[in-house]
């Protein structure tokens, strides 16, 4: 087969097929009529030889191999993306793009204090944030949505990604200033309301992991999205909550909050920066991660 044969422009046009479900949207979205649509699809089949689609009474669906094809075609371009993009880094620093995906604690205590300095020197780079749990991040870095992921250990099926360590957190108990006790051993921990992150995420999973480790049973009270809320409800002795200790760096310096002593030891834990392993990245992700060689929060 003679791969110098093969028109990227029909490539194109197969994979807005395959994406918009059809010739007639596949049309309308590239702005071209649907005969000429339809003469790309041939073409590129004449040229592999087999069938992209399967023809339906109404509209077509892809075959088993133009759905290979489609997953190589998606990759193919975005090597090619990312070639442009990398051609020259002068250039990809002035126009570039990164979507990152972080906790809202993550952003703040972790992130901020180095992007003031990345977007002082890159001013052009647009930024855009997600803010969801760990168990969320992962599915859309896994589909592409995002470029990197930040996240603290535990991290499921962390052997799939590339990481890049971050800074260490310490994880603590905390409560009211007004519970009269600074350290509460396991079984009066056990009679305590807790507050916690929601499942899937890395804190829920470390308390989860503790608790096994100690031979405890603590069905928590109270589960929460961020830090934020969980201080909240500590500050108004609602519960005992489990955080990060420099996520919480406001609460306990005004003495909203303090931090409570257990059986259960402070345990310390990685804040990583996640990229699929394998993939290649831009230029503009290799510096944001250049930031934070030697950082500690």
């Amino acid at each position: 087969m003679i791969y110098t044969n093969f028109d990227l422009n029909n490539i194109k046009i197969f994979m807005a097929v395959y994406e918009n479900e059809g010739i007639v949207n596949a049309s309308k979205k590239l702005y071209i009529t649907q005969p000429a649509v339809t003469m790309a699809i041939k073409r590129l089949e004449q040229a592999l030889n087999g069938k992209l689609f399967t023809r339906l009474p109404k509209g077509i669906k892809p075959t088993a191999e133009g759905a290979k094809f489609y997953e190589y075609c998606k990759n193919g371009l975005q090597q090619i993306k990312l070639g442009v993009e990398n051609f020259s880094e002068y250039s990809a620093l002035q126009t570039g793009s990164l979507n990152i995906g972080a906790s809202t604690s993550i952003i703040k205590y972790v992130l901020m204090p180095k992007l003031k300095e990345f977007c002082k020197l890159y001013p052009n780079i647009k930024i855009t944030f997600t803010e969801v749990i760990s168990d969320r991040l992962q599915k859309y870095l896994n589909r592409g949505d995002i470029d990197i992921a930040f996240l603290e250990e535990p991290i499921k099926n962390d052997e799939i990604y590339e990481k890049k360590a971050i800074c260490k957190v310490t994880n603590i108990f905390v409560a009211s200033t007004n519970l009269k006790l600074d350290y509460l051993p396991l079984a009066e921990l056990k009679n305590q309301k807790i507050a916690t992150l929601k499942n899937n995420t890395s804190s829920r999973m470390l308390l989860q992991k503790l608790y096994l480790n100690n031979n405890i049973n603590i069905t928590p009270t109270y589960e929460m999205a961020s830090f934020e809320t969980l201080a909240q409800l500590c500050e108004n002795s609602v519960a005992v909550g489990f955080a990060v200790k420099e996520f919480l760096v406001d609460e306990l310096s005004l003495n909203k909050i303090k931090e409570i002593k257990t059986d259960i030891k402070p345990q310390q834990s990685t804040v990583y920066a996640l990229l699929p392993k394998g993939s290649s990245y831009s230029f503009v992700c290799e510096k944001f991660l250049n930031f934070f060689n030697h950082y500690n929060i």
